[in-house]
């Protein structure tokens, strides 16, 4: 009797040895098929998103690349986004208009070229200069300024200019409180400086 038990004793630990070891086995085979799926897989998604020219990517059931119409317009937004700068920034240089933009304390931060011409001054002879220099009565000026900071509408002065050469000049400025862009977001005024 007590051989009996001493037998099944060994039998059942050498079914858990033998599930054990096919556990082990199974496990190491089973990581080996999943690694060998997993690259099968990478490789097919590979081949299905190889970019081709002028698709974006995306392929038919049958492997025929899908042609998109909208793909040129993307194929290069640097290049359009620096052309649409330039056209607006060739708008505000080649104006009709005398147009500056001043900070909070009156220095000229932008000037165009008719602007230039108009004070009688290069543009970076203006740029970072107060506006008070042009301006033939300061404290019109200086209320005009007040006004800029304490509205969010358009106002308008009338005042005159006193350019560099030449004698004075009645004129209107029409300023607009904007964000810079390309000043962290600092409030300028842009102002339109029509001669009367």
């Amino acid at each position: 009797m007590e051989r009996r038990k001493a037998m099944k004793l060994k039998q059942a630990a050498r079914r858990k040895m033998s599930h054990r070891v096919n556990k082990k086995h199974r496990a190491k085979r089973d990581g080996q098929n999943r690694d060998s799926a997993v690259r099968r897989n990478r490789k097919s998604i590979r081949a299905a998103t190889k970019m081709t020219k002028g698709t974006l990517g995306r392929i038919r059931k049958n492997g025929a690349p899908i042609r998109s119409r909208r793909a040129p317009a993307f194929r290069n937004p640097k290049t359009e986004l620096e052309a649409a700068i330039q056209r607006f920034v060739d708008l505000y240089d080649f104006a009709p208009i005398a147009y500056v933009s001043f900070d909070r304390a009156g220095r000229i931060e932008e000037a165009n070229l008719v602007a230039t011409e108009l004070l009688g001054d290069p543009r970076d002879r203006l740029i970072g200069r107060p506006f008070a220099f042009y301006v033939g009565d300061l404290d019109l000026f200086l209320r005009h300024l007040l006004y800029c900071r304490t509205s969010q509408q358009q106002v308008e002065t009338e005042l005159e200019l006193k350019p560099r050469k030449g004698e004075r000049i009645p004129a209107l400025l029409c300023s607009r409180p904007i964000t810079s862009t390309t000043r962290n977001g600092a409030l300028l005024y842009q102002t339109a400086i029509m001669d009367l």
